[in-house]
């Protein structure tokens, strides 16, 4: 099965706000670490982010969701599937995909004006040769829409910061 996440972060929009414009609404809990699967929001940088970790979850939020939040700055929706050896990280702008990378069956696939990712990729590619798993296989670009991602927000899913305060959320 493997894990399962999903993100959607939004430059200059209140935390409450962007869950607020996804159908969540924050608990009044909060917490500095965030291990369990389940529905939260916090602060990193200008940006805000909504998450939903595990199975039961990550499906919550969808690129149509992140399509419809009425902002007018960047948007970017994330979703990553280790069963699926499948990872996407997509950029909207007033509801409208501006670029796309995603790695699926094997491949990474692009659309539209991607930031420079080159160093991200090659650092990537070091790695793998470095760890013995070399580069005949293409599976350490999985790891590039999250990477680009951590890159853009300064978050990445499987990594936590010790200053986050994560808000807990639930069904609006």
């Amino acid at each position: 099965m493997g894990y399962r996440t999903s993100w959607i972060a939004a430059d200059g929009l209140g935390v409450e706000e962007l869950a607020s414009s996804l159908g969540w609404r924050l608990t009044g809990d909060s917490s500095s670490e965030h291990d369990e699967p389940g529905m939260v929001a916090f602060r990193r940088g200008q940006w805000s982010v909504v998450v939903a970790d595990g199975y039961a979850h990550w499906k919550e939020l969808g690129l149509k969701l992140a399509s419809e939040i009425p902002h007018q700055g960047q948007v970017l929706y994330f979703r990553q599937s280790d069963g699926d050896m499948e990872s996407e990280l997509v950029c909207l702008q007033q509801g409208k995909v501006i670029w796309r990378i995603e790695y699926t069956e094997g491949e990474i696939n692009a659309d539209g004006s991607l930031p420079d990712h080159r160093e991200i990729r090659e650092r990537l590619k070091a790695y793998a040769q470095s760890s013995g798993s070399g580069t005949r296989s293409v599976a350490y670009l999985y790891e590039l829409p999250a990477e680009l991602g951590l890159t853009l927000v300064g978050f990445r899913h499987d990594e936590r910061v010790a200053d986050d305060l994560f808000y807990a959320l639930e069904k609006a």
